[in-house]
């Protein structure tokens, strides 16, 4: 079962995806191909809030991008 409502905090994106510093984050939400998504709730003092359902569209967005495409163009012969 996938959770899908609710909020993941800084920490919670950090550790899902592996990275080791808040300024790798930042830059995910800053570039212009398939960007990260902003905070839902942006707090100062405290973690940031994103919706849990917008991290899932993402990751979702990002590992079909990963995925050979169809490309009917290509063909490779033996």
């Amino acid at each position: 079962m996938t959770v899908s409502k609710g909020y993941w905090g800084t920490s919670t994106i950090l550790k899902r995806f592996d990275i080791k510093a808040k300024t790798t984050l930042w830059r995910w939400m800053k570039r212009d191909h398939n960007p990260f998504p902003k905070p839902d709730i942006e707090q100062n003092g405290a973690e940031n809030l994103w919706k849990i359902e917008s991290v899932l569209a993402f990751e979702k967005k990002l590992l079909s991008a990963s995925q050979p495409s169809n490309d009917t163009d290509f063909v490779m012969e033996a």
